[in-house]
This record gives C-alpha cells, sequence and structure tokens, in this order.
C-alpha cells in the first residue's frame, strides 16, 4: 500500500492518510514494513499505529519516524484483540520550504512471517 499525497485526485484534492483497516475475527498483532519510497524525508516522516478493540477503546499506539532505508513497525494487543488498526502519517516529508514539505510520502508492506 502506497501512500504519496503527491498527486491529484480527480475528485480533487490529495489522497492522505488515515488508512483504517478492519479485522474479523479481531488479531493480537499487526506487523509491517515501511520506508519513504527512497524519498529522504529528514526524519519528518513519521507513521502512527494505533489498534482499537471491538467498540472502539483503545489497544495500544506507536509512533515511529521512518528512515529513507524502511523500518518494521510491529504492535501487539490484548484480549479481546484489535478489530480496527489506523494507521496515518505527519503529512510531511521534507525540510519546510522543499518540495516535500507537507507531503505524505511512505509505504505500508507485508512484513515477512
Amino acid at each position: 500500500m502506497y501512500f504519496a499525497s503527491i498527486f491529484p485526485v480527480v475528485t480533487g484534492g490529495l489522497a492522505q492518510s488515515p488508512e483504517t483497516l478492519s479485522f474479523y475475527p479481531t488479531i493480537t498483532s499487526v506487523q509491517f514494513d515501511a520506508s519513504t519510497l527512497g524519498a529522504d524525508c529528514a526524519g519528518r516522516s513519521i507513521v502512527t499505529v494505533r489498534g482499537f478493540a471491538p467498540g472502539g477503546s483503545l489497544l495500544a499506539s506507536s509512533t515511529t519516524p521512518i528512515p529513507t532505508d524502511g523500518i518494521t513497525l510491529a504492535l501487539t494487543f490484548p484480549a479481546p484483540g484489535a478489530d480496527t488498526v489506523v494507521v496515518s502519517s505527519s503529512h510531511t516529508c521534507g525540510e519546510p520550504g522543499t518540495i516535500f514539505d507537507g507531503v505524505e510520502v511512505f509505504s505500508m508492506d507485508k512484513s515477512p512471517s
């Protein structure tokens, strides 16, 4: 899954996170690789992952800067497990005044088992 809010969508504006992932049955953990697709975001591309139980209570949250060479993100959820995982970013890649300022650039990929 790629998040690159560089190009406008047909209906106008830029497609941006958050992305909501739903699970049935609930999950006890989530793990994925994330990268900035080779763009040097100067440590400003920050991804937040939050897991919610059925009914909406927050089970776990993680906020991580995404390095240029990528990183594996993982969260574990207590019982009853998460039925919703929300992934969002800082919507910022690069220093103020550069072409990537205010732009979201990161990817999510299945981690190896």
